[in-house]
């Protein structure tokens, strides 16, 4: 056996490291410093609770002590309001009060009675009761009754109620008593109610003490405004007569139990006469183990008013109230605490040591260490090698990362190139399609049958205008080309139009369109109006398309946070409502919720332009609801509010022209554009008017015609071969003659910033393909110095069945035909809607004309949506209304 093995088996004593005997303090000090911060919270917590149940007691016993005083003013309104009360009628009065009320030992009518009076009252007073010993009496110092002294004035009983329990009071002088003349006199000067100290009534016996409340009356007329008049005007007064005890009762009789005992004081009177109840707590506990850690509470006083006097209630928590409500789970934390603090030191004590098994294990391992060096410096080598090889990788992928961002770049001018052309190339045949419409619809001879056929192409092409500009917008919002065009505007008006608008297609399938501004709703506003409306215009569009009944309300108000105003508007609806998960999907481009996807309507860019638009004037658009219940969309915008009144251009209902005046000039137009449709649309336009047309192809041709003709005015296009129309505006604005010239600018264009440029070369004006005869007699008017006349005969279209009038065609279409519609409206088969329709044209002509416009105009979905409502009246008895 080795002799040495005791040796090296033992282990070396380590000292007890300074971190472990901190940690154990800190964590004490910690401790003691939450239990007094909790402790302190808990108090506070428990200090709430007691002034709150002290309160609730409080206010629930005022009440009850208010309602009783309401008696006796009941009482006294009823004498004052008649002109003679018999017993009878005093005894059916008083009846229901006493019955309902406990705390109402009595009621009493003690008139004033002068002593000449006297005699006479005893005198009535033996009539009345059939009683030859009646008389006023009061009590002598042995408290026998006794006749009244002689004094100037008394108040005796003359009516009380229970009489069987009082009989012997009547004609007993309430004033003979100091106590109860005290506050007689109080109740009379002041003319309000007034009540008497505590008084023992012989049937109570002790120690129950009742109160009398007093309340003039005051002869009907006279003045009372002084107290020399009041106490000339006295009549009487009505008594109450209240025991406190069964007020209490009826006051905290029915509340559950909490231990709360108190002493209701009299503070008005003597000490030695203050107490008029101690209310002793109906929940009691015994003293348990943890009474010692609960102190001795002070009392809780609250104080209020009673007919002329101070009361106060005094109310000290018992053992059972404590028990229930004193916080001590914070003595938890004591021990708690101390058990913490000794496991973080044994933890600590646990690192230390390992901490310094490490520091040996170190030692022995920095031999190796140093030993290992060289493959340190071997492995180095290698390293910088793998360095090197990285950053060339990260070299690779920083230039691969800018050729993608140049390639994207050049994507999205790529992008915009494209959308520029195809709006110009899809708009010029639109301009077309629209203007030869316009033109031929002006024809007086135009048969009906081809001015309807017009109308649908006019319409279509509107359509397809929207839906182009529709995939431009979203284009535009994606490309950052969307400019806030912030002004002035009347935001009333503007809701009234947009209501307006839609009020007919909601009468059509009898909806109701309700708006409901706020009552401080501000009329002018900064923001960016034609935004807001076409966020509006597309969710109350959206909402009168999928409901089905019931309507759609239009809300707006504005509300004021962190200093800034906001416009909020809701579109809510009845309809069918949206699913979670289609409420964020539907502001995707292209998406639409199942209701959308089931009807077929619509191109899915609506919301996501009017979120867009929202987001970019810094607002936003949210849906709520739920499938069945509607939906609700929200629209926040930040505004400013403008005070005053500003000085707002009013639109004016366009006229149409008829021709220029006689006896003016000739007006000479020249019209540049290289396409010769266009040309011929504008020409067509404007010869009818009168004026002298002459035409370019491009704009080198235009600025030689303007130099030779000298017109008044100049219809530039701006995209042209050979010179465009900027570079020929700017050269006509370098002439002499060409700088006050109009020049309106005419193109295909949507982009912002190209029609800027546009403005910037000199142009007036800016008229978009395709083009609107109004919009373009809007500007001559405007532009040119010469006179017009103006056709103001109104335009007599058929005149339109009321809603109700087609409320009682749709009923009267068979439920077989109107299954037959909504099946052909699904399919998309025009030519079957107008041949289902054409037997019923004579006996319902304004339904079939609504549904055949609707065919026309390709909107299926609506003709689906209102022969629906036919079959679901049916289906419950009945068109809702």
């Amino acid at each position: 056996m080795n002799p040495e093995w005791p040796e090296t088996a033992v282990e070396p004593r380590r000292r007890l490291h300074w971190s472990v005997p901190t940690v154990v303090l800190a964590g004490l000090v910690m401790t003691l410093l939450l239990f007094g911060l909790v402790r302190q919270a808990e108090l506070a917590s428990f200090k709430t609770g007691l002034e709150s149940d002290v309160a609730l007691r409080t206010d629930t016993i005022i009440n009850k002590i208010d309602d009783s005083q309401l008696v006796v003013v009941a009482l006294r309104s009823f004498l004052a309001a008649s002109d003679e009360v018999t017993r009878k009628d005093f005894a059916d009065f008083a009846f229901p009060f006493l019955h309902e009320r406990t705390e109402i030992k009595a009621l009493s009518w003690n008139p004033r009675i002068t002593n000449q009076q006297r005699k006479r009252f005893e005198e009535l007073g033996r009539s009345e009761q059939q009683h030859a010993q009646f008389a006023i009496t009061e009590r002598d110092s042995k408290g026998n009754v006794i006749a009244a002294a002689v004094r100037d004035a008394y108040y005796p009983i003359r009516y009380i109620e229970p009489l069987a329990d009082n009989r012997k009071a009547l004609g007993f002088d309430v004033g003979s008593h100091p106590v109860r003349l005290a506050a007689l006199e109080q109740a009379r000067d002041t003319g309000k109610p007034t009540a008497t100290e505590r008084i023992m009534l012989v049937q109570d016996g002790q120690p129950r003490y009742s109160v009398l409340v007093f309340n003039p009356l005051y002869a009907a007329g006279m003045p009372v405004a002084t107290v020399a008049e009041r106490r000339q005007a006295l009549q009487g007064f009505t008594v109450a007569v209240l025991n406190i005890e069964k007020l209490l009762v009826s006051a905290l009789g029915k509340t559950a139990p909490i231990g709360l005992p108190f002493d209701l004081l009299d503070l008005s009177a003597p000490k030695e006469r203050q107490l008029l109840h101690h209310w002793s707590a109906r929940l009691h506990r015994d003293n348990a183990w943890f009474s010692s850690l609960i102190p001795d509470l002070p009392a809780t006083t609250r104080k209020f008013s009673f007919a002329g006097r101070e009361w106060a209630l005094v109310m000290i928590p018992n053992q059972a109230y404590l028990a229930r409500n004193y916080p001590l789970a914070y003595w938890l934390l004591l021990p708690a605490g101390l058990l913490m603090s000794v496991l973080l030191g044994a933890y600590f004590r646990t690192l230390t040591t390992q901490r310094q098994v490490l520091e040996e294990q170190v030692l022995k391992r920095t031999a190796e260490l140093r030993s290992s060096e060289a493959n340190l410096k071997e492995l180095n080598s290698h390293l910088e090698e793998r360095v090197s090889d990285r950053t060339s990788q990260l070299e690779a992928a920083i230039h691969a990362l800018s050729v993608s961002k140049e390639q994207a770049e050049a994507a999205n001018r790529a992008k915009s190139i494209f959308l520029a052309n195809m709006s110009h190339e899809i708009r010029t045949p639109l301009n077309a399609v629209l203007g030869f419409s316009q033109i031929v619809m002006r024809d007086p001879a135009l048969s009906p049958e081809h001015r309807h056929n017009l109308q649908i192409v006019n319409r279509s092409g509107e359509q397809l205008l929207t839906l182009i500009n529709d995939v431009i917008d979203v284009a535009k919002l994606e490309a950052g080309r969307v400019a806030l065009e912030k002004a002035v505007f009347d935001l009333p008006a503007m809701l009234d139009q947009l209501v307006e608008q839609f009020l007919p297609r909601a009468a059509a399938v009898s909806l109701q369109l309700m708006h409901e501004p706020a009552v401080d709703l501000p009329r002018y506003l900064t923001a960016d109006a034609e935004k807001i409306r076409h966020i509006l215009s597309n969710l109350l569009d959206n909402a009168l398309k999928f409901t089905r009944e019931g309507g759609v309300s239009l809300r707006s108000r504005i509300c004021c946070r962190e200093g800034q105003n906001w416009l909020e508007i809701e579109v809510q609806d009845s309809g069918q409502g949206i699913s979670p998960e289609d409420r964020e999907r539907i502001f995707n481009a292209f998406e639409q919720a199942e209701a959308g996807r089931i009807q077929q309507g619509g191109t899915g860019l609506g919301l996501t332009i009017s979120r867009d638009y929202a987001r970019l004037m810094g607002g936003d658009l949210s849906v709520s609801g739920s499938p069945g219940h509607g939906s609700c969309f929200h629209l926040t915008v930040p505004v400013m509010l403008v005070s005053g009144e500003p000085d707002l251009q009013q639109q004016e209902q366009p006229r149409r022209i008829k021709r220029l005046k006689p006896g003016q000039p000739s007006c000479r137009i020249l019209v540049v554009d290289d396409r010769d449709t266009n040309r011929e649309i504008l020409i067509k336009l404007l010869t009818p008017l009168g004026c002298v047309m002459l035409e370019a192809v491009n704009g080198q041709a235009g600025l030689e015609a303007f130099v030779a003709h000298k017109p008044h005015l100049v219809l530039m296009d701006v995209v042209m071969p050979v010179m465009d129309g900027r570079e020929a505006t700017r050269r006509i604005r370098a002439l002499p003659e060409g700088k006050k010239v109009p020049i309106i600018a005419v193109s295909a264009s949507v982009f912002e910033d190209q029609l800027q440029e546009v403005m910037e070369a000199g142009a007036s004006a800016f008229l978009r393909k395709p083009l609107r005869e109004d919009e373009l007699y809007a500007k001559l008017v405007r532009l040119l110095p010469f006179e017009f006349e103006y056709d103001d005969a109104e335009e007599t279209d058929v005149a339109e069945a009321s809603p109700a009038e087609l409320d009682h065609e749709l009923a009267q279409l068979p439920q077989e035909l109107c299954c037959q519609l909504i099946t052909a409206a699904r399919g998309l088969d025009k030519a079957e809607l107008q041949a289902l329709m054409a037997p019923f044209a004579a006996s319902a002509p304004g339904i079939v004309e609504q549904l055949r416009s609707l065919a026309d105009s390709y909107r299926f979905d609506l003709i689906e949506e209102l022969v629906a409502q036919r079959i679901d009246a049916e289906g419950t008895g009945g068109r809702t209304p």
